[in-house]
């Protein structure tokens, strides 16, 4: 499996996205040393990348937030089989959607897109450009180009509505750079 789309992906959440409270990795701050970047545990915002407060509280300290850096941490690490149980257990412990897209980018990186996709799915109705970019390679993975190409072209809309001056732009573009490559 190819790993270079999904370090694009991760990279994909570095900026500010629309109608999202703040990204996934601008609460981590992406570095990108391996298949999937490195992201500190240290992060200046909520880790809440997604629209909504859910169960996660910047500096809060709560065992939910504990486990969902652990987990991140795992997994821009490329350690995706230890991360898997640990978000395994934040998926039954909360309904928050960055755990079920670290969730879809872990069984990315297991070789599973099928299940990938089972979690992204949910993950990408935010409208997150790291989400969808990340369903549209699960698509990929399982052949259903039709698919993804509805995914690359609904973020070019969106980069075109908003004529690259919005504030997601940035994250549009490498999710389209990432579904691009997919598709070739």
């Amino acid at each position: 499996m190819r790993l270079g789309p999904i370090f694009t992906l991760c990279v994909a959440l570095s900026a500010p996205t629309t109608g999202i409270a703040q990204t996934y990795m601008d609460s981590s701050n992406a570095i990108g040393t391996n298949s999937l970047g490195v992201l500190t545990s240290s992060y200046a915002g909520p880790i809440n990348g997604f629209a909504g407060n859910h169960d996660f509280r910047p500096g809060g300290g709560n065992p939910l937030e504990r486990d969902f850096i652990k987990a991140r941490n795992f997994v821009a690490e490329g350690r995706y089989a230890e991360a898997d149980p640990v978000l395994n257990m934040l998926i039954g412990r909360t309904s928050a959607p960055q755990v079920r897209f670290l969730k879809g980018v872990t069984m990315l990186g297991l070789g599973d897109p099928a299940a990938a996709r089972r979690y992204l799915e949910p993950a990408s109705r935010t409208g997150h450009p790291g989400a969808l970019s990340g369903l549209a390679l699960a698509h990929i993975q399982l052949g259903n180009q039709d698919a993804a190409q509805k995914i690359l072209d609904s973020l070019r809309s969106r980069l075109e509505k908003c004529g690259g001056m919005c504030a997601d732009s940035k994250s549009l573009r490498q999710a389209i750079t990432v579904v691009e490559k997919g598709l070739v």
